[in-house]
């Protein structure tokens, strides 16, 4: 693909995305987003230099007091009429109105990493009402739309593009842009991690010197992204460079270890990952309020929390507002198949060593969490959320549609039905949910369906978010499908085994393409292939 067609796709995938991630933004009523109160403080307080408040002994562990407009908190202190009340439309909060005073109010976010929050809260320096919060999501909706354009470009790169980018758009759940049209740092810190997966898998599967040294430089760029996030996302960053390299294999990975680019990238993104954890540490960010639940050995609290977890799988799928509003039960079904599906292809169709990856991956997604909260379970009790563990479970239908792809090609007709059957499949999913979530914020949900007109309705009108919804559906659908013009890219070519390098889904070993002139002089081939609520 040339450059041009490149930053063509790049500017209709951001477009499509931003309109996304934009219209949740605007359908989803001010304050009304897990613990978006506590994350507008702290933007508020950061871009006026509060970076590091005090702690207070008459608050409990983990909250501090913030300096923010008074108009913000009289706001986000209505929003209980509504929350965890299924039934109530947003109406009830009614609108405050502008007030600048700068008033104390507890944050739970108040420690937290301040780089996010610097970029997004300078709206409150000009709003001081419901219109700053809209403003400061669409900033953060803004910065979550590049990296997933990043990762989406970056996966049409790829010798199997549309299969990966089939992978990518399932990966991209209703949850995903949900928390992207919010005022949360867990919104960045999944898109960047898909940005991950997207740039890294196109990476270990390229066989050109100049694309892998624009990749490298993307996903060194998106992982520093990713690891400024939040306290947990190095642990995220880190799962999802060792899966890349067990799908490289070991000649691969060493030989791109070995560009010229690499000893200056690293090096960048450690220092920026010691800058995060040094941050954590010395801030004492990750102090919680202790757990009334009785002690109990390390066993008995995996037992328990494996208890609850299948309750939380439908968050992967999507639960808007505070968590409190289910996705449609055909919408779940659906992208759950889908996911299923791909992950099925991807054990069937794969070799041993990119399935047996796959399956690692898989279990890490689950097992990771359960063991968190499970380690931490007599001074916490329940506290994970499966939305934390997004940025590294983004990446299981994207590797599955890579492993499954040498073999789904050698049926050209199955291969190329798939992804459109898929991708189409995923937007009317989303589409139903965006609609289900607004319907319960404008009338509640015992309306009877298709009722939407009701006593709260966004600011710009009901039917325009739906309109932005449904054009960024229908542009994300048509790039996702269309045939990117690489070799492969039409599926049913020469799959990843067939070319030159060694293969990062088995590691066979073939000669090399491209070469590096590197410092020393030779050629190399560069082919060669817990934390509170937040």
């Amino acid at each position: 693909m040339g450059n041009r067609a490149v930053r063509r796709h790049g500017v209709l995938l951001f477009l499509a995305v931003f309109l996304l991630t934009g219209s949740w933004a605007l359908a989803t009523p001010p304050f009304a987003a897990p613990d978006e109160p506590a994350h507008v403080y702290r933007a508020a307080a950061v871009v006026r230099g509060d970076l590091v408040p005090p702690r207070d002994a008459d608050l409990p562990p983990g909250l501090a007091f913030v300096e923010v407009p008074a108009g913000l908190v009289d706001s986000a202190e209505r929003i209980d009429c509504f929350t965890f009340h299924p039934d109530v439309p947003a109406s009830c909060v009614g609108d405050p109105g502008p007030d600048d005073e700068l008033v104390e109010t507890p944050s739970s976010a108040a420690r937290y990493h301040p780089v996010y929050y610097a970029v997004i809260g300078w709206p409150s320096f000009f709003l001081s009402d419901n219109a700053a919060v809209f403003a400061m999501r669409l900033v953060s909706a803004l910065i979550v739309s590049v990296l997933i354009s990043v990762g989406l470009v970056s996966a049409r790169e790829h010798p199997q593009g549309r299969l990966l980018v089939t992978g990518a758009v399932v990966a991209l759940t209703p949850m995903v842009l949900f928390l992207g049209g919010t005022i949360n740092p867990n919104a960045v810190e999944i898109a960047a991690g898909f940005a991950v997966w997207g740039v890294g898998l196109s990476l270990i599967a390229s066989d050109d010197a100049g694309r892998q040294r624009v990749l490298l430089r993307r996903l060194s760029l998106v992982a520093m992204a990713e690891v400024v996030t939040r306290t947990i996302s190095p642990l995220w960053l880190l799962l999802s460079l060792l899966t890349l390299v067990a799908l490289a294999g070991g000649p691969r990975t060493m030989a791109l270890l070995r560009l010229r680019s690499v000893r200056w990238w690293v090096p960048a993104v450690g220092l920026v990952t010691l800058a995060s954890v040094a941050w954590t540490v010395l801030t004492d960010v990750n102090t919680l309020p202790p757990a009334s639940a009785e002690r109990t050995g390390f066993l008995a609290a995996v037992r328990l929390v494996l208890e609850v977890t299948p309750m939380r799988l439908g968050q992967y799928v999507g639960q808007f507002g505070w968590l409190d509003t289910d996705s449609p039960t055909i919408s779940l079904i659906a992208l759950t198949v889908l996911i299923g599906a791909l992950l099925f292809l991807g054990l069937s169709f794969g070799g041993r060593r990119s399935a047996a990856v796959l399956l690692g991956l898989a279990l890490a997604v689950f097992a990771v969490p359960i063991l968190i909260e499970a380690a931490g379970f007599n001074s916490t009790a329940y506290f994970w959320q499966m939305r934390y563990t997004m940025p590294l479970a983004v990446g299981l239908p994207m590797v599955a549609a890579v492993v499954a792809a040498p073999g789904l090609t050698t049926s050209a007709r199955a291969a190329g039905r798939l992804p459109g059957l898929f991708v189409v499949t995923a937007a009317l999913a989303h589409l139903l949910c965006f609609v289900w979530a607004l319907r319960r914020y404008q009338v509640g949900v015992s309306a009877p369906l298709g009722t939407l007109e009701g006593s709260w309705a966004p600011r710009v009108g009901t039917l325009t978010v739906i309109g932005l919804q449904v054009l960024g559906l229908v542009v994300l659908c048509l790039v996702a499908v269309r045939r990117s013009g690489d070799a492969d890219a039409g599926l049913g070519t020469a799959g990843p085994d067939d070319r030159a390098g060694t293969s990062p889904t088995d590691g066979r070993e073939r000669p090399p393409v491209a070469a590096e002139v590197t410092a020393a002089g030779p050629s190399v081939p560069d082919g060669a292939h817990p934390h509170a609520v937040q």
